[in-house]
């Protein structure tokens, strides 16, 4: 599918139906903290991309307030970052499901 110039593809809509599972089932929003799990209140879901050097994980954060073609456009600069190797820290670490 195709809205003013911007791809929306599958994985787009996997990204979106995550995000509504998790925040209709919060308990299972959770990352591991030391020993102990820790209860989210966003939903940050981390997406693979492939790079010359490997696989990498880019965060799409607060998917919960995201429309399709806003985690579409997120989707494509987080790769385009990836693929130059211009991702910052918090752009792939922390998400709350990948």
């Amino acid at each position: 599918m195709q809205a003013a110039g911007l791809k929306v593809s599958i994985n787009d809509f996997v990204i979106k139906g995550v995000a509504d599972a998790l925040g209709k089932v919060p308990a299972v929003n959770v990352v591991w903290e030391g020993s102990e799990l820790k209860q989210m209140g966003r939903v940050d879901i981390s997406v693979a991309v492939a790079t010359g050097s490997g696989l990498i994980t880019p965060i799409v954060t607060d998917v919960a307030g995201k429309n399709i073609l806003q985690i579409s456009e997120d989707v494509g600069q987080l790769a385009v970052k990836a693929k130059s190797g211009k991702l910052q820290p918090h752009e792939f670490l922390g998400g709350t499901f990948t």
